[in-house]
């Protein structure tokens, strides 16, 4: 026959269970965070591919458009 956990016990092990849930959930953001912060810097660190890892964005390139001169 199962024992049964007496009254004064319950709240230590709801307290106890509690705890490990929220360890369990600190290392969880924990390790999140790491990662996001190593993503993050990996993304910074890489060269841009636009214009030969100079940074910043590639100059306009003007495009002649056809004007029609004649009604």
């Amino acid at each position: 026959m199962p024992v049964r956990a007496s009254p004064e016990r319950k709240p230590a092990n709801l307290a106890r269970l509690l705890l490990a849930n929220l360890d369990a959930m600190a290392e969880l953001i924990l390790c999140s965070g790491v990662l996001a912060l190593f993503g993050l810097a990996l993304w910074l660190t890489t060269d841009s591919d636009d214009d030969s890892g100079g940074g910043g964005l590639m100059q306009p390139v003007l495009v002649p458009v056809p004007v029609r001169r004649h009604h």
